[in-house]
């Protein structure tokens, strides 16, 4: 993925964006066989951001219709406003997509890094998705500088406003090699004593501000409750 948002290890990871030939991606796909009827049907694309490279990725997108795949994949949130690709996935089998949202607010993407997000026009990016048949599975993230217990909670009323299909909902984890360790690590918050695998994503590694570190996780604890509930869909 070509973004850097401060809280993501990609970029450390894995830089750049490189790509296969379309040919041999697409022999992969038509030529590996599985036991069971939708294991043989699905396709998921693991990679972090694949149609960022719009010409690859409508190339490739064309070369699979006709091959009769259902497909997933992750990406940004900025190639709703691509009609042309988004025509293009719907041809040729895509039906789900994974979108890193992370907020509805916008001082916190802000903070962040995370640029390529707009606020305003989740609700109609993801309207566009839905109008094709494609699902829609966004990551949240809490503990945000600002945040609350309250306002943590509260993220499940937003994400159902937008029409979000499945919510990934993780905690703010301060992966080393990041910007925001560097930064939390300058403030004096990474909590030393936590192991591994408090760097899971569901544990907290930092000290939050406004509220104990087991606040925040019971706060995202609370939050999966509500954003699964059945009484809440």
């Amino acid at each position: 993925c070509p973004f850097t948002c401060r809280f993501c290890s990609v970029p450390d990871l894995n830089p750049g964006f490189r790509v296969r030939p379309i040919r041999d991606v697409v022999r992969d796909i038509a030529t590996t066989h599985f036991p069971r009827f939708w294991q043989e049907r699905v396709t998921w694309f693991w990679d972090d951001n694949l149609l960022v490279n719009r010409r690859w990725a409508k190339d490739l997108l064309r070369e699979l219709v006709g091959l009769d795949r259902w497909w997933l994949t992750q990406a940004s949130i900025d190639i709703t406003a691509d009609r042309e690709l988004l025509d293009l996935m719907q041809q040729s089998g895509c039906i789900g997509i994974f979108l890193g949202i992370e907020s509805l607010d916008e001082a916190e993407l802000r903070s962040v890094d995370k640029h390529q997000n707009r606020v305003a026009k989740y609700r109609d990016a993801i309207a566009r998705l839905h109008e094709r048949g494609i699902c829609v599975m966004a990551g949240f993230i809490a503990g945000f500088e600002g945040q609350t217990t309250d306002s943590i909670r509260r993220i499940a009323d937003g994400l159902n406003s937008i029409g979000v299909d499945v919510p990934f909902l993780s905690i703010l984890t301060p992966f080393r090699g990041t910007p925001l360790y560097d930064d939390f690590l300058k403030e004096d918050r990474i909590l030393r004593t936590r192991s591994w695998d408090h760097y899971n994503g569901y544990n907290v590694a930092f000290a939050p501000r406004g509220m104990a570190p087991e606040e925040l996780r019971q706060a995202h604890r609370q939050l999966w409750r509500r954003a699964f509930s059945p009484s809440f869909v």
